[in-house]
């Protein structure tokens, strides 16, 4: 199965076969679960390159992510705009999901050498974005998904510099081949 999800992200790299393993690792022999991002934290710092002076900055980017996403999920449910099954699908993600957020985030770190704090809120709002808002309509700013990021990241021109990347890298054909491959 390795080879087979490697070769559809079009990626051979050892440190890509390194990483899939590790989700596999993590996701207890059955793929067909959903999972909190934060279970997979070790996987997607080395995935995203949260190394030396940026490792401690994940955990927080992950949580405040989270609870984004729980609170938009929270207002819809509650309101019925969202059934039960959308409601859970919004606050875990698949096991292929996983897979193409690696991607993503080997794809900004080694083709676009991106810093891995603009990178990690980047690559979750391009995946969600497109698998998981688009069906279920949830609605989340790009200044909500940009305030994830510490505060000492954020900037007034970046957060200009985030909306640009957002529309340019998520209709890129790379990001598209990683969110449509099959898996």
């Amino acid at each position: 199965m390795t080879t087979l999800v490697a070769d559809a992200a079009s990626t051979k790299s050892p440190e890509y076969l390194i990483l899939f393993k590790e989700v596999e690792e993590n996701s207890k022999e059955n793929i067909d679960n959903y999972y909190t991002l934060t279970l997979f934290v070790e996987t997607l710092r080395k995935a995203f390159g949260f190394i030396k002076q940026y490792k401690n900055e994940i955990f927080p980017i992950l949580v405040k992510w989270n609870q984004l996403l729980l609170n938009k999920t929270k207002r819809y449910k509650k309101y019925d705009w969202i059934d039960d099954i959308e409601y859970f699908e919004n606050k875990k993600i698949h096991f292929k999901e996983i897979v193409k957020l690696i991607n993503i985030g080997i794809l900004f770190k080694t083709k676009y050498k991106m810093k891995p704090f603009i990178s990690l809120p980047l690559a979750l709002s391009i995946l969600y974005g497109t698998l998981i808002f688009e069906p279920t309509m949830i609605d989340i700013s790009l200044e909500d998904i940009y305030k994830t990021m510490s505060i000492k990241r954020q900037t007034k021109n970046g957060l200009k510099t985030f909306k640009k990347k957002f529309f340019i890298y998520g209709m890129s054909d790379e990001i598209r081949n990683i969110l449509y491959c099959t898996i």
